[in-house]
Formats: C-alpha cells, structure tokens, sequence
C-alpha cells in the first residue's frame, strides 16, 4: 500500500462502493434517497476542490482503498486565531486491515504539516477499526455526538404540560443581546470545550456568535421561551436542501435558562419547532452529546430516534 495525493475524482468508486456506510443516518427517512445524498456528496467535495487537500491510500496495481479530504475552516480559523481544518470525508473499504489504516492516519500528519495547526474530524463509531487507529496515532477525543431524527408530522402537542406563565413565540430583534448571552453559557459539553488547548473563554464565545449568525439567516428560524421574567430558553431551526430538491430540517441549537429548567421549557421548544417544521419538511434531525442526559430524554421523549452515533477527534500538528 501507498500513499500519495488525490483529486475528488479519485474517490468516486470507493464512495461507490461505501453508500451505505455514508448514508447510513438519512436511511431512516423514506423522502430522502441514497443517489441525493451521494449526489450532494460529490458537488460539496467537488465545490472545495481547489481548496481542499485530499490524500488517498492505494494498492499496487493502483486502486484506491481509503481517502480523506480537508478543508480549511474559515470561520473556527477567523474566530480562535489559528488554523484549523476540517474532514469532509475518511473512509476506507471495509476490508482494510488496522495496520494499513495506521500508516495511512500517520502519514496524514505529516502532510498537513505547515497547512494547518489543528484538525477536526467526525467518524461514525460503527468503524471501529479506524476509531481504534485513530486513537493509536494521536488524534484527541474530544466528545461523542449522538444523531436523532423524526417526522415532524402528527405530533401529539395536547400532552404537553404548559407553565401558564410560559409563552414560546419566535425571536424578535429586542431579544437578541438575551439569547447571546444564553448561548454563551449554555453548550459546555462541546468538542472545543473539551479540548484542553483551545481556550474555554473562546469556546463560550463561538456559540453566541453562532447563534447570532442563525439569527440573521432568513433561511432559519428562532424560538424563544419566555417568562414573567423574559427570555429563558430558545431553539434553532434550520432547513438544508439535497442537489435533488430534497429538503430537511436541522436543530443546531437548543438552551434553558439553568434556573428555569424542570418546568418543560424544552418541550415547548421542541413542540414549537417541530410544528414549524411540519409544514416545510418531513425529516428533522437533532444531535447532542452521549454525556447530555437530559437532552436526550428529552429528544426521545418527543419521538425522536437514535440514528447514528459518531466520535469527533482533534489532531493537533504543531
């Protein structure tokens, strides 16, 4: 085995051969098919292509056997000061063996040397032999992420406890300095949170940008709960569209106030949201960290299902 640099289009047959390794979390939705998530794939890898450093691993005769695609991250770059990467895609035919997953992981430090201070990548748990090699050649383990999704349609809402004191309306211009704030103490249990060299202070303030940026976006909406004491918790809705015309719905973002919680603020959110999403998609998908219990008691009490779970690595170079 070999390694040496590769454009997109060496990847189209080992992507090929691994649709369902790739789309393994979109095969639970009936509206969204295999071809459009392999389709779109290959345009967002395809749109990055000059800009990307792709690394491919090759037998003797010339074929390809795994791959691994990076991107520089403009906006983690622009907000902590140093250069970060992000992978699009690492994957490998099932059939590679751990050692030449070893060589190929290691080899991909040394290439990146110079481009970039730290690299994020996600993988699904269900490859283990390269979540072991992973973790054998220095890449850090930052956190687990847990992928759930339901219909939006038929949601039962009658059910759901009301605070009488409680209204859940969307975000309004006045409400923004509240939610930044919200945000900025509120997802602790993130991958940059856990990274010991990246600053906590930063880390905080990368989501009160984000969630203003979600603001901002006429494409998203904004949720917020609100009480006889104001703003008390919000959430994200956002819709992403295939290359085919298939859309579906995306919760980035979901916070309460620490003194409010316990009196359902997160189901009304959730309630809210996915009445909104029901006349827009019919797919919605929600992740959140395997260490936030109460998240997910919450995802699955709304209906939700476990659909994929994925481990987010950081390798730092310098």
């Amino acid at each position: 085995m070999h390694i040496k640099k590769i454009n997109v289009v060496d990847l189209y047959e080992i992507i090929l051969n691994n649709q369902e390794f790739i789309c393994k979390k979109y095969s639970y939705s009936k509206e969204i098919s295999r071809d459009a998530v392999i389709n779109n794939l290959f345009e967002r890898l395809r749109q990055e292509d000059s800009k990307a450093i792709g690394l491919g691993l090759f037998d003797e005769s010339g074929r390809i056997h795994g791959g691994i695609v990076i991107h520089s991250s403009e906006w983690d770059t622009q907000h902590f000061g140093i250069e970060i990467g992000k992978v699009d895609l690492l994957i490998f035919d099932e059939l590679i063996r751990l050692e030449n997953r070893l060589k190929f992981l290691e080899e991909i430090g040394k290439e990146l040397s110079g481009e970039f201070d730290v690299v994020f990548l996600r993988h699904t748990l269900s490859d283990y032999r390269t979540i072991t090699a992973l973790s054998k050649v220095g890449w850090m383990l930052t956190d687990v992420l847990l992928t759930f999704h339901r219909d939006p349609r038929g949601l039962n809402s009658q059910g759901i406890e009301r605070d009488r004191l409680l209204q859940v309306r969307e975000a309004q211009g006045k409400d923004e300095n509240k939610i930044e704030n919200l945000a900025r103490v509120s997802f602790r249990m993130s991958h940059f949170h856990s990274d010991p060299n990246i600053p906590y202070e930063l880390s905080d303030e990368l989501y009160a940008k984000w969630i203003i940026s979600i603001l901002n976006d006429p494409s998203s909406k904004v949720f917020v709960a609100e009480d006889e004491d104001g703003v008390c918790g919000f959430i994200t809705c956002s819709i992403r569209s295939l290359i085919d015309g298939t859309s579906y719905g995306i919760i980035d973002l979901v916070a309460v106030d620490r003194d409010k919680r316990g009196r359902g603020i997160g189901k009304l959110l959730l309630s809210k949201a996915l009445e909104w999403f029901s006349s827009h998609v019919s797919s919605v998908f929600v992740g959140t960290q395997a260490s936030n219990i109460p998240a997910i008691r919450l995802y699955e009490g709304m209906g939700f299902k476990l659909v994929e779970s994925e481990a987010t690595f950081h390798l730092w170079i310098k």
